[in-house]
Formats: structure tokens, sequence, C-alpha cells
């Protein structure tokens, strides 16, 4: 559990920068909408993981901490 709260805090972290960079560009607003899709997206592909594709879970969990920065 500590390895995927680190991959999903630690792409967060690594993504900050970059949307506040990219909320500046474009609107906040836009770029919020982007972030709520990654979340719904990743947390769709979550549902499906079990024992046979556990690996997924760790890209999905990068694509979940992309969205929550």
């Amino acid at each position: 559990m500590t390895v995927i709260s680190v991959v999903l805090f630690g792409m967060a972290g690594l993504f900050f920068q970059l949307q506040t960079s990219l909320g500046k560009k474009y609107s906040y607003k836009k770029i919020l909408i982007i972030d709520m899709s990654l979340l719904i997206i990743g947390t769709f592909g979550l549902l499906f993981i079990n024992k046979n594709n556990s690996i997924f879970a760790y890209l999905l969990f990068v694509i979940c901490g992309t969205g929550l920065e």
C-alpha cells in the first residue's frame, strides 16, 4: 500500500508545476476539467483490476496521480 501511495502522490507532486504553468497559459477551468476526467478514467479503470492484471494498477494510479495534481 505504501508503494501505491508514493506513486499516486509522487505523480501529483511532479505534475504540479506543469499544471500551474498550463493554468497560466490556458484557463484554470480547462485544466480542472482535464484533471477531473483523468481521475474518472483512472478510477473507472481501477474497478476492473484483478489478480491477473494487477500490474496495470500502477499505470492507473499514475493516471489518477496526474489528475490529482
